[in-house]
């Protein structure tokens, strides 16, 4: 009996450290952090670290930052600033995307840094 308990003890920390989350506010922003953040709303993003401002409306992801929309889907990104009133994403660090649309390069990119989109538009911006 004693080594189920403590086989059940066990069991039970390690699902409580698969899970384990941090929440924090400071000032108009709430930290959540964790092994895997989801946002939960139209859209859905994927992330380790997320930031939103109640005043500016605006969401920092950072940390393996995932996407899936009907036209557009990116992972892995490193950072994703996005502002719930204008819709508009701007993804630092990606790795690669697809998208149902066109791509516009930004005359004289050699490297691309950014990516700018706007959530149910056709056309993705490198910057």
């Amino acid at each position: 009996m004693k080594k189920i308990m403590t086989l059940l003890t066990l069991a039970t920390f390690f699902g409580l450290t698969q899970t384990a989350s941090a929440q924090t506010k400071s000032g108009d922003d709430i930290t959540i952090s964790s092994d895997k953040v989801v946002f939960d709303k139209d859209p859905q993003f994927i992330c380790k670290q997320l930031i939103y401002n109640d005043k500016t409306h605006v969401m920092t992801l950072t940390d393996n930052v995932s996407l899936k929309t009907d036209k557009f889907e990116f992972a892995d990104a490193g950072k994703v600033v996005y502002n719930e009133k204008t819709k508009k994403l701007i993804i630092y660090d990606c790795k690669g995307f697809t998208i149902d649309g066109k791509i516009v390069v930004k005359d004289n990119v050699s490297e691309v840094k950014t990516v700018e989109y706007t959530l149910g538009d056709d056309t993705v911006y490198l910057l």
